[in-house]
């Protein structure tokens, strides 16, 4: 039994572009709005972030909270394929 079949494949692969594409539109619309203020108070948010997190040694903290964030995309993705497999939301 193959470990994935090519229509599975097709389907995961075209899931994964739609997926991207709003991601990246809505990345794209929330920078076009986002004030100099704003742009600047964020990065320095996400360097006070990592700062804190490597010098109290929790950076193995925020790998789980990537590999949670990686594990709920995964679901995500496999919604979106078996929506367009099928045309029948799973959620």
């Amino acid at each position: 039994m193959p470990l994935l079949e090519k229509g599975d494949g097709l389907t995961f692969l075209a899931g994964y572009r739609y997926v991207n594409q709003v991601i990246q539109e809505e990345k794209r619309e929330r920078l076009l709005h986002m004030k100099p203020e704003e742009s600047l108070a964020e990065y320095i948010a996400l360097c006070e972030v990592w700062d804190e997190g490597a010098a109290q040694g929790r950076l193995d903290a925020l790998e789980k909270r990537r590999i949670a964030f990686l594990i709920e995309r995964r679901k995500n993705l496999n919604k979106v394929g078996r929506l367009e497999k099928t045309g029948k939301s799973t959620a």
